[in-house]
């Protein structure tokens, strides 16, 4: 009796735990569906592939799953454009937002961004495409196991991405941003418009984008959207130029701004030399994150020759006409900063001709509740997750012990 007792209980048990299981797995998930659209013109023959206007379209994601794709941007025709990428929420089901959750990773000219949340990311000014152009545009999108629950089952979420060719640069919401180039002597008065430094030409990058500039014919950059820009110049000048001041990173919410490069120009001693050093700062993973913010402003102490000098990677040292010799670099440690350690750079370099550079480097130690994380792979189990398997198969063998219980019970009654 005892025994067939047991087997119905196990039983009855085995077959809850199996309808069990199968409710859990036929339980949604989220929704999401991010969509694109190519605005302006088709002349500026902007072409966008997959050419659907489906990007994802994921109808049953569940905490811990990710999706990734790419785009690929091309110029399709003869004349050069400007591009920017814009997103847009078009529909969310549920509260707490699901725009709110899910992670998103855009990579972009081997450039990767991290946003904690989808809502982070207003657009992106993806620069000047030159005809016939190709360039990748990855997208990774997360949800996130620890941090989603069942509050986002059964939600659906839809966000168009849009694009926007220009050739006129002109648009009614847009701000310009020129980089004028000047040009002082040692004394401090401005030569610029005197030859031959008016025929002289400089390259400078803006949010990394070259462009090249001389005090006759600035960068002007009209038709941009609201946002930061950064203006670097690039090292090293040419002889006997040094850079002096200028390198920023500037907010334009509206209207026009102007960024002034300065370089001094030093006349040419015989048996003189010069020492730039440049900061450097890398990731844990060894790449380099200088021209990012708050980075690039981040203000170190270097001596020479125990002579202090302010460093960071927008106001590099230049220093000119020093006599040949024997000069010492290091870095003011430990640091002020305590999110940065020294890896490299001090050194003691022997210069008897020409320009000596010295790069000293950083690593940034990222708090882990800041750290942008890399984007998780594709799991590799099913979405139904573990736990409703160990149901099941755990539902199974109770039903299996359950029937042999049975069984023995009747042969022994019989």
């Amino acid at each position: 009796m005892r025994r067939r007792t047991l087997g119905s209980v196990s039983l009855m048990m085995g077959v809850m735990l199996i309808v069990s299981s199968f409710i859990m797995m036929l339980h949604p998930g989220s929704t999401f569906a991010l969509v694109f659209d190519v605005a302006g013109d088709d002349s500026y023959r902007l072409q966008v592939d997959p050419s659907g206007e489906s990007f994802f379209d994921i109808k049953n994601m569940n905490p811990g799953d990710t999706e990734e794709g790419t785009f690929i941007l091309k110029n399709d025709g003869t004349q050069p454009f400007h591009l920017w990428m814009e997103m847009e929420k078009v529909d969310s089901t549920c509260e707490p937002d699901l725009y709110d959750q899910l992670q998103m990773w855009v990579t972009y000219r081997n450039v990767q961004y991290y946003f904690k949340s989808m809502s982070e990311f207003s657009g992106m000014y993806l620069g000047e495409f030159p005809a016939e152009a190709n360039r990748d545009l990855r997208f990774v999108v997360h949800l996130d196991g620890p941090g989603a629950g069942n509050e986002f089952q059964g939600c659906s979420l839809t966000v168009r991405i849009v694009f926007k060719a220009r050739w006129d640069l002109i648009s009614v919401d847009s701000v310009t941003l020129t980089v004028e180039k000047r040009i002082i002597d040692e004394d401090g008065v401005d030569i610029s418009f005197l030859s031959p430094h008016n025929e002289e030409f400089f390259t400078v990058t803006v949010n990394g984008e070259p462009f090249t500039i001389s005090t006759t014919s600035p960068a002007v950059l009209t038709g941009l959207p609201s946002g930061d820009y950064t203006v670097v110049e690039e090292l090293p000048l040419q002889d006997n130029y040094s850079y002096v001041s200028g390198n920023d990173t500037v907010n334009i919410a509206s209207g026009s701004r102007t960024v002034i490069i300065t370089n001094k120009y030093v006349e040419p001693v015989e048996d003189k030399v010069n020492l730039i050093i440049r900061k450097k700062i890398t990731d844990a993973d060894g790449n380099d994150i200088s021209n990012t913010s708050p980075h690039n402003s981040e203000s170190f102490i270097v001596t020479v020759n125990d002579i202090p000098y302010t460093l960071s990677v927008l106001s590099p040292i230049d220093i000119r006409g020093l006599e040949p010799g024997t000069y010492t670099v290091r870095e003011q440690l430990p640091l002020q900063q305590e999110e940065y350690i020294y890896i490299s750079g001090n050194d003691t370099v022997t210069i008897s001709s020409g320009t000596a550079t010295v790069i000293i480097a950083n690593e940034y130690l990222v708090q882990e509740i800041e750290v942008p994380p890399e984007p998780p792979g594709t799991p590799d189990l099913p979405k139904t997750g573990g736990v409703d398997q160990l149901l099941l198969l755990l539902g199974l063998i109770l039903v299996c012990l359950g029937h042999l219980l049975r069984r023995n019970s009747v042969a022994m009654k019989n």
